[in-house]
């Protein structure tokens, strides 16, 4: 027979004082009643999601409109778009995408609901004869995401560019003295929705200027650059609801942002 533990034993016999038997038969009905009870109260196994891992973006230059001629380069990873029949020495005027790909950039592990960079766009302004410049142009995003079987997940933006006459009034903000300035307005996507990795997942992107702001165009000096950075954030539908439209970055990671485009600016001009 088993021995029952004191304090079982002793409230088993201040209730009815059963036979050494019958307490035997009652510990055997506690003990197990306890385990089904240990066991009804144990935690169902969490089910662990699989690390979501942005392995690379580039951007790609497609369907030229206007009365100029696009030409494509590539420098240094960034890939170009150039037009116009250069007025002065500071050649022709263009648009440049550099994305992720650098081998201290590559795997990067995404965490859900936190902004990840995906790339620079660059606008080049410079003096071009009327006639020769460009009214739009389209640019594909691939960003490749590792998993046990890699996904590709594009998104196709028109850029639309306004090359004004260099001459006032001006249409845009100039610099007093170099008129006048030109603008680029980039299209807005909707978020893509996709399965990957064995759960649901949303997509949003978005450009943010160099204060960390949320922009869908830039404007450029006459021999002058301006950068946007396109940044990207999952989620699983239904999360963070009205969280679509982000706020200024933190300090530190535009800052981080703004170094990465110079380092890139020195790479290029070293070329």
């Amino acid at each position: 027979m088993n021995k029952l533990p004191t304090e079982i034993s002793g409230a088993l016999k201040v209730v009815h004082s059963p036979k050494p038997a019958t307490v035997g038969i009652l510990a055997s009905m506690a003990f197990s009643a306890g385990v089904a009870f240990a066991v009804g109260l144990a935690p169902a196994p969490v089910q662990a999601q699989a690390q979501v891992v942005l392995d690379r973006t580039t951007g790609t230059w497609s369907l030229p409109a206007g009365p100029g001629t696009a030409a494509y380069q590539t420098v240094n990873g960034e890939n170009l778009i150039r037009w116009g029949t250069p007025a002065t020495a500071s050649g022709q005027s263009g648009l440049g995408f550099k994305g992720r790909g650098s081998p201290t950039e590559l795997n990067l592990p995404i965490t859900l609901g936190e902004n990840f960079l995906i790339g620079e766009l660059r606008h080049f302004n410079n003096p071009i004869f009327a006639g020769s410049q460009l009214t739009s142009a389209k640019l594909t995003i691939d960003t490749l995401f590792e998993n046990t079987n890699p996904l590709n997940i594009d998104f196709v933006y028109t850029t639309s560019i306004d090359e004004t006459p260099n001459s006032p009034p001006c249409t845009f903000p100039s610099t007093p003295g170099n008129p006048c300035a030109d603008k680029i307005s980039i299209s807005t996507l909707p978020d893509q929705t996709f399965t990957f990795g064995g759960q649901t997942l949303t997509m949003a992107s978005f450009f943010l200027d160099l204060s960390g702001n949320p922009t869908n165009s830039l404007i450029s000096q006459e021999g002058g650059t301006t950068s946007a950075f396109l940044y990207a954030r999952l989620t699983k539908p239904g999360q963070a609801p009205g969280d679509e439209v982000p706020g200024p970055l933190p300090v530190l990671g535009i800052a981080a942002a703004f170094g990465y485009s110079r380092k890139l600016r020195k790479r290029i001009q070293a070329s």
